[in-house]
């Protein structure tokens, strides 16, 4: 039997503004055949002080892979990382993005890694912008030996995390993986960086 799974990553963070979308919803990549995928995450900043802010950082952030989460071999694995950046003076995103961070391996290796994509949007306010990076680290991760059951490590993220109602820092892990006894089907990934502000956006996902 054919299936689709379709896999949808989305920045949204709650701003006093009217609906920004500066990079929609839009299909990212594909994998066909005897496949699955599994994603997760983990916070970048945490709130120490209990008024649901957050005030520190978390990193190194620790993302754990357990055996029951994925079977068989790894045919690609995305990471994605991003949050609050204080907006330039030059206006909203024209710099200041943090395309570069630390990813340690299950096996323990550690790989410098550059983003392949970064995504701003306003946020409707003057102190901040929102950012998403996404990296490719398939071959990173097969040099380290393949293994997607373990504990990844992000780490150097530089973001907004003053315990501002609206910062935010996050990171999340991608892992598409084949083996014989799955049923054959199509996972597509789709991103994108959306504000929402007491609005509804629609994405149609083909």
């Amino acid at each position: 039997m054919d299936t689709t799974r379709l896999l949808t990553f989305a920045l949204a963070t709650l701003v006093a503004a009217p609906a920004l979308a500066n990079e929609p919803i839009t299909a990212r990549g594909a994998w066909e055949g005897r496949v699955d995928f599994f994603m997760t995450g983990a916070p970048l900043a945490v709130d120490t002080t209990g008024n649901f802010r957050v005030d520190t950082s978390a990193q190194p952030a620790a993302i754990a892979v357990t055996a029951a989460d994925v079977v068989g071999e790894l045919e690609a694995a995305w990471v994605y990382w991003g949050g609050s950046q204080a907006q330039p003076a030059a206006g909203a995103c024209t710099s200041g993005m943090d395309d570069s961070i630390s990813l340690t391996l299950p096996n323990g290796g550690v790989s410098a890694v550059m983003a392949d994509d970064c995504y701003c949007s306003d946020g409707g306010a003057s102190s901040y912008d929102v950012w998403v990076c996404r990296a490719d680290v398939t071959l990173a991760l097969e040099a380290d030996g393949g293994d997607m059951v373990g504990t990844f490590m992000v780490n150097d993220y530089i973001g907004l995390w003053g315990n501002g109602s609206t910062h935010n820092a996050s990171a999340a892990l991608l892992l598409v993986y084949g083996d014989p006894s799955l049923d054959p089907r199509r996972v597509a990934a789709f991103d994108g960086n959306i504000d929402l502000f007491n609005t509804l956006d629609t994405s149609t996902l083909t």
